[in-house]
């Protein structure tokens, strides 16, 4: 996809989205990832030069986003403490020693799924992207099996809805994706 002005234009604005955020200050990433799927969950933005870029931009975020909140809550816990508190007394104490990136994770293949981003040139590379950058942060799927069975698997269950969708099986080479990220991650059944 050869970019063009409009392009360039749109990938400098979701850029400067991005970087205006001060989101583990302020937000503890709730209200960015909100910005970030009006940003991304769209025909338009799909089809954009730039839109590879900015969802490996956002997948990084994603990857770093439980260490970066755990380094400011444990710099800033009183500010937190009363903001959570405030909001959720009983959560709390679960709140700060849980956090985990699944909603933005969840995002990230709400995007992927979206059948215009699955015919894009680029969709092999950023797929076999966003498993290999959890692999690189999360490990394997064993911890996120565990969580599944608690309840609490939405990357699992996420992952799995993408894979088996309609739209992916169609591709000629769902199969060979499929292994590439098993490969990755063996625990994921598919």
């Amino acid at each position: 996809m050869t970019p063009n002005s409009d392009d360039q234009a749109w990938e400098e604005k979701v850029n400067r989205a991005i970087d205006r955020f001060d989101i583990w200050q302020k937000y503890v990433g709730g209200f960015f990832f909100s910005h970030m799927e009006k940003a991304l969950l769209n025909e338009d933005a799909a089809k954009r030069a730039g839109f590879g870029r900015i969802l490996k931009r956002l997948v990084d975020l994603t990857v770093s986003f439980p260490e970066a909140c755990e380094v400011l809550l444990g710099e800033r816990h009183e500010l937190y403490s009363d903001f959570y508190y405030a909001r959720k007394p009983l959560m709390e104490a679960v709140f700060l020693k849980k956090i985990k990136p699944f909603g933005p994770i969840k995002l990230i293949f709400k995007v992927l799924s979206n059948k215009t981003v699955m015919n894009r040139p680029d969709f092999p590379e950023l797929l076999i992207y966003v498993f290999g950058a959890l692999k690189t942060k999360l490990g394997n799927l064993e911890t996120l099996e565990n969580q599944k069975k608690e309840g609490e698997g939405f990357f699992y269950n996420t992952a799995l809805e993408l894979l088996q969708s309609d739209a992916f099986k169609s591709r000629k080479d769902s199969q060979e994706l499929i292994n590439a990220v098993k490969e990755l991650h063996p625990k994921l059944e598919i």
